[in-house]
């Protein structure tokens, strides 16, 4: 182990001891090397534990609370493997601590356990390094008589395989949550109605975040709170159990979501921006969305209705592509809607996912925030874009964004342009998602400029009044 043979580092070889029994029974423990006959607990020791072939468990606390540079559960290697569950926990009916300045490493197939032994008594854990799960299953607390009071990992929590359990009975706080495999368990327990488990990010291309339980109809909301940005392919479900996830943007940053969810509690947007490109599936779950602050865009899709708040701002794709949701409303906030008009002209579009989508916008609470990303072109008279499909089922409420009434005309990137809610035909944008299950379109279209229709007017005029002219010289010749 890197840093094991130093005199601050114990590693100790726990295969002698094949007996549930106490840390500090020296006879039960053999220090393979650095200083100490038992493991110390006052943050010296930077601890591992090795070469075991027995399968009792055994506690590793059974005292008071401990401190320690660092903790490292097995090795690296493959011919190696420590099968036995080992526990720090606390006793007694006081509060206890168990904590580490550095990292807590997780290696072979056996169980790593933090918990409170007694009804009445409290363990709180904090890592102050990262915590590394590469196999076997670590687990923060228990189902029953689960006293674990306090949860927090300053640091990245990385897993590759294995299993996290986080079985705590108050919120917990972990650093960036980075993810190639195993399960990081958001674990719900009896009595325990709603947990908050916070995550600077997510990260990583695998692996699942999910739940188990003992008590059923619980919500334990899963918050994204830091201000980095990050992007994760695997997947939030609701896991094994019967209660269920809910997720929360909340921090300064990117967050990226492109797996396919199926977590069913909904998901809320309240700072920084979500994105959701997911290919297949739902990318936010089965529940409905609030966006009452940030952005929410991406150019995946997902089944739940989308309620914008008078902070939030809706802005589909990623430069120009589309976004699908199960339905649209408008209490307020912004539609940021981007269009190119160089090139082959091109727009973003937000379209319904199911065949009951409706679309609900405040007039006069709700902003249309339109920009072209190309040169402002003129573009062909009646070139049209899709902004939103919906369906006839679903329906319009009739209200509008304020300042574009229904039928009226706008200037934008040198064109004119008329708005029309209620079209029944889609634009040239990604026509084939505007009409997957949308019907009915919010759509704008150029039309030629006043002072051409005047021009066209007057030449018209002109004709008509040359030929007047020309039919009475014609009677007076006669």
């Amino acid at each position: 182990m890197l840093g094991a043979e130093s005199a601050s580092a114990s590693v100790f070889d726990v295969s002698t001891d094949n007996t549930t029994d106490n840390w500090n029974a020296s006879t039960r423990w053999t220090l393979s090397s650095g200083t100490g006959s038992t493991p110390a607990l006052n943050g010296t020791d930077s601890i591992s534990l090795v070469n075991t072939s027995t399968t009792n468990s055994i506690v590793a606390l059974n005292s008071g609370s401990a401190t320690m540079t660092s903790l490292t559960f097995g090795t690296a290697d493959a011919g190696t493997d420590v099968s036995r569950q080992i526990s720090f926990r606390g006793s007694g009916t006081v509060a206890r601590t168990f904590s580490t300045t550095g990292d807590v490493i997780k290696y072979d197939s056996g169980t790593l356990a933090f918990y409170s032994v007694s009804a009445t008594g409290t363990l709180a854990v904090s890592v102050g390094g990262n915590l590394q799960v590469n196999a076997g299953t670590v687990n923060f607390g228990r189902d029953t008589a689960n006293n674990l009071v306090g949860l927090s990992v300053a640091g990245t929590t990385t897993i590759s395989g294995g299993t996290v359990n986080i079985r705590s009975s108050t919120d917990s706080t972990f650093g960036a949550v980075s993810m190639t495999g195993g399960a990081f368990n958001l674990a719900y327990l009896s009595g325990i109605s709603a947990r908050t488990i916070n995550v600077a990010s997510l990260e990583g291309n695998g692996g699942t975040i999910g739940q188990t339980t003992t008590g059923t109809g619980y919500v334990t909301t899963l918050a994204i709170t830091g201000s980095a940005t990050k992007e994760y392919s695997g997947t939030i479900s609701n896991g094994t159990g019967t209660s269920s996830i809910a997720v929360t943007k909340s921090g300064a940053g990117v967050q990226t979501l492109s797996g396919s969810n199926t977590y069913a509690s909904g998901t809320t947007v309240s700072a920084g921006t979500l994105l959701v490109n997911n290919t297949t599936g739902s990318g936010l779950g089965t529940g409905d969305v609030a966006v009452n602050g940030g952005t929410l865009g991406g150019t995946g899709s997902f089944t739940g209705k989308v309620t914008v708040g008078a902070g939030g701002t809706m802005a589909p794709g990623a430069g120009i592509e589309s976004l699908g949701a199960g339905g649209v409303t408008f209490t307020g906030g912004t539609f940021a809607f981007e269009l190119n008009t160089s090139g082959t002209p091109a727009a973003d579009l937000l379209y319904a996912t199911n065949s009951t989508a409706a679309l609900s916008i405040a007039s006069g609470a709700t902003t249309l925030s339109l920009t072209d990303i190309g040169s402002n072109v003129a573009l062909a008279a009646g070139t049209k874009f899709t902004l939103i499909s919906y369906t006839a089922a679903g329906g319009w409420n009739g209200g509008i964004f304020t300042g574009y009434a229904d039928g009226s005309t706008f200037t934008l990137a040198g064109n004119t342009w008329v708005i029309d809610y209620n079209d029944s035909t889609a634009g040239t944008n990604y026509s084939a998602n505007a009409t997957s299950f949308g019907d009915q379109f919010v759509t704008i279209t150029t039309v030629p400029e006043p002072s051409t229709w005047a021009l066209l007017l007057g030449g018209a005029a002109g004709m008509i009044w040359i030929r007047a002219r020309r039919r009475q010289s014609a009677q007076v010749s006669a």
